[in-house]
């Protein structure tokens, strides 16, 4: 990944721009952090400013923010715990607000501000909807019942196993029922009912 080390010059016109927005700054590689007596912002700071940077970067930030993350069957999913829950696209979309005013550096060298509307914020969600992308990663849906205290899997013989949930498996995303009776799968109700 390219850095970009700011000389005194970019470093001066940096600490204007955070003196503009008010409060105490300090400037770093990365961002401009101000202080001020409402709250702390960081701006951040990137490299040429590209809608596919900033998809790398939110793609980074939802990583850190939900851990194991998929994009499948035209939505973002997220492991918690025991399934896999879509993120919804206003979480997506608050995440990528934290880019706008971002600093770059254009062509002319000096800094920058990252502009958003909504043309370049869905822009990004769709990049990095191609960053993240797992087409098929619920196609081979496993068969059996997700419940809190792990996953009850049917063999074609008829048995059953109780496996422990884990994230790198496709568990059936569309089950929103768990079932619990004293911490174990309660096989015998009817869980279909709502």
């Amino acid at each position: 990944m390219q850095k970009h080390n700011p000389t005194k010059d970019h470093v001066k016109h940096l600490k204007k721009m955070a003196s503009k927005l008010g409060g105490t700054s300090s400037v770093r590689m990365d961002a401009i952090v101000v202080k001020t007596i409402e709250h702390d912002k960081k701006i951040h700071g990137l490299i040429i400013g590209s809608d596919v940077e900033i998809a790398k970067r939110v793609q980074k930030d939802l990583i850190k923010q939900y851990g194991d993350l998929v994009h499948a069957e035209g939505a973002f999913w997220r492991f918690r715990k025991t399934r896999w829950d879509a993120i919804p696209e206003y979480k997506l979309r608050l995440t990528i607000h934290a880019y706008d005013g971002a600093i770059y550096y254009p062509p002319s060298g000096f800094p920058a501000a990252v502009k958003l509307g909504k043309g370049r914020i869905d822009s990004i969600i769709n990049e990095c909807a191609v960053l993240c992308a797992a087409p098929t990663f619920f196609d081979e849906r496993q068969f059996g019942i997700n419940c809190a205290s792990g996953f009850i899997r049917f063999a074609t013989d008829g048995s059953t196993t109780l496996e422990p949930h884990k994230s790198g498996s496709p568990l059936p995303p569309y089950i929103t029922r768990t079932l619990a009776s004293r911490g174990q799968c309660d096989a015998t109700r009817d869980f279909t009912a709502a």
